[in-house]
């Protein structure tokens, strides 16, 4: 019913359409940012300690994740990688890190 009346030209349905649809998105990118917070004050602050990226080695990378694998889903590891190599990404683009850690693991 709404496809039609879009088709008619009714630009008032068509607004609220696009609407809906610009709400939903932003509902999804906040529901993503809710949970990669979640991870980050759940898991990887308290598994890597609240060192610096720079100083931070393969060798914690490698503990962290096996003890993370103990409890962890493949889902959450897989988000829990992503988040850090996100987070390491941001800091080599402004030279405060040398090497990609999460690479060599």
């Amino acid at each position: 019913m709404i496809y039609e009346q879009i088709r008619a030209g009714r630009p008032d349905v068509a607004h609220q359409g696009r609407r809906c649809y610009v709400t939903a998105a932003a509902l999804e990118r906040y529901a993503a940012l809710l949970e990669s917070e979640a991870l980050i004050e759940r898991r990887i602050i308290p598994g890597l300690g609240r060192r610096r990226l720079r100083g931070l080695t393969a060798d914690d990378v490698d503990v962290w994740l096996a003890h993370e694998a103990k409890t962890a889903s493949s889902s959450t590891l897989s988000k829990l990688m992503s988040i850090l190599r996100r987070s390491i990404d941001r800091q080599m683009a402004r030279d405060r890190v040398k090497r990609k850690v999460i690479l060599l693991c």
